[in-house]
């Protein structure tokens, strides 16, 4: 027996109603979908057959959510391990091959990539809430004719960024002490490129596609060992590095086409049928606070390296650059849960279904994950930085502690930020801007030293967690409420 539900033609963005799903073949992801209205929050009949009926499904629902998120988190935790594992041998053999000098100016320009592409964040997240959408429908229609939309403003995007970036490289060379120009020169190339790779991984993540995402950086990983690497040993040095991770980012942009490929071919089978109309405003409205909001997480997470690198000596901006990248341990181990949380609550939004609990699990999910990290930081400061780098990086090993303590912080403010995002609530914008402006402002003003630097950085992300974490509850006061008399499920 088929449990079914009508789909009639929605406005994308707005709820809609679950589509066909057989229990028969395991469809458990949609099972919630079928709660009886009448049983479900408050004012519920009193009806002990239905009762028993929703706590059933309710019990469905949440090992629906649990494993969903688990095994998605799990996928893509797997991947970014592996990816991230290739990605610090990279950085370590890179660091040793160049020393705490030129290891800096390469921390730098990796830095400064991520913040001249705050743009690309937004790009990657409107994609994937979108194709979440188009795919939650079963649009392929659009799913298809959207991509190659968002492809070819790409493609412009990233000409633009040659063209400027060529203009200015040399007063961004000066500003930042970098030697030559070339490698600053490659990394305008490899923007261009990363704005393609990141439309695909957009998709891979809104259709939860973790499998191919996380192979996808994997092979970029592994492409930047095999030709950064390569080319530092015959001679090419910083430009040899970041030539390398141009060509990986493409090898990882040509991946993602593939299995994109095989879904955009149903568009056949919907010959006759009538694509979902686009609200094009909505797309835009949603566009403009993403990119406000991916470009303040992209200037948080390189901000340190960028300040020290200019406020500080070449040495100094050397060996913290490899502190600051261990402490990021804590950023990207738990970053794959978020990855996996915002097209699970995306899903859940357009169908009309409750999300809190797939926002509250992910958030246990990362207090534990970064606090075992954090705790191995602060026993052992000093043997995490040798086995990685090396004793030449080990002489400000008691400072590592606080820097992990950084990027746990930043970490939570990440899963606010892409749950807010998700949910299209952007209220929380001028709280990130308020407090990202005080902290820039602040670091002007005072730079006197590293650990001056450090807890400057600290009661930012601090202070920036906790904020929205109050803008949270604040959000949710009314389900909190009812969760708290037992008439929210």
């Amino acid at each position: 027996m088929s449990l079914r539900a009508p789909t009639p033609t929605r406005v994308v963005g707005a709820a809609i109603p679950a589509r066909t799903t057989d229990i028969r073949s395991g469809g458990w992801t949609q099972i919630a979908e079928f709660i009886p209205r009448e049983f479900e929050g408050p004012g519920a009949r009193n009806d002990t057959k239905g009762e028993i009926h929703r706590d059933i499904y309710s019990d469905f629902f949440v090992m629906s959510i649990t494993k969903k998120l688990l095994s998605g988190s799990l996928i893509v935790l797997i991947g970014t391990l592996v990816g991230n594992f290739g990605a610090y041998i990279f950085n370590m053999l890179v660091g040793r091959f160049l020393g705490p000098d030129q290891y800096g100016d390469f921390t730098t320009l990796m830095s400064l990539m991520a913040i001249l592409t705050i743009g690309t964040g937004a790009l990657m997240t409107v994609t994937m809430r979108y194709s979440g959408e188009f795919y939650a429908l079963g649009d392929y229609k659009n799913l298809k004719k959207f991509f190659w939309g968002f492809t070819k403003y790409a493609a412009y995007f990233g000409l633009i960024i040659i063209a400027v970036g060529m203009l200015l490289v040399r007063p961004i060379g000066n500003f930042f002490s970098i030697h030559g120009t070339l490698s600053l020169v490659i990394i305008f190339f490899t923007m261009a490129i990363s704005l393609l790779g990141l439309v695909g991984r957009g998709y891979l993540q809104g259709m939860q596609k973790f499998n191919h995402l996380a192979i996808s950086g994997i092979v970029e990983t592994s492409c930047r060992i095999l030709f950064g690497i390569g080319l530092i040993m015959i001679g090419y040095k910083i430009a040899g590095a970041m030539i390398g991770v141009a060509l990986a980012t493409t090898a990882a942009y040509i991946y993602t086409l593939f299995p994109l490929r095989r879904d955009f071919r149903r568009t056949r089978s919907q010959n006759n049928t009538k694509p979902h109309r686009v609200n094009r405003r909505d797309i835009l409205q949603y566009s403009w606070p993403t990119l406000i909001a991916t470009a303040l997480l992209a200037i948080s997470v390189n901000l340190d390296i960028l300040v020290v690198k200019h406020y500080f000596s070449d040495s100094e901006a050397g060996v913290y650059a490899a502190l600051s990248t261990i402490g990021k341990i804590i950023f990207y181990i738990t970053a794959p849960i978020v990855s996996v949380m915002f097209p699970l609550v995306t899903e859940r939004r357009v169908k009309g279904s409750k999300h809190y609990k797939v926002f509250l699990l992910s958030f246990v999910m990362i207090l534990v994950g970064a606090t075992a990290i954090l705790g191995l930081y602060y026993v052992m400061p000093g043997t995490v930085i040798r086995i990685l780098y090396g004793a030449d990086y080990a002489s400000l090993f008691y400072i590592l502690p606080e820097v992990g303590f950084i990027f746990f912080l930043f970490s939570i403010a990440n899963l606010l930020v892409n749950y807010f995002l998700a949910v299209k609530k952007f209220m929380f914008i001028p709280i990130f801007v308020a407090i990202t402006t005080l902290q820039i402002l602040t670091l002007i003003y005072n730079h006197s030293s590293l650990e001056t630097v450090i807890k400057i950085f600290i009661g930012a992300y601090g202070l920036l967690s906790a904020s929205l974490m109050v803008h949270y509850i604040i959000l949710k006061r009314t389900q909190f409420a009812q969760l708290l008399r037992g008439e929210y499920h």
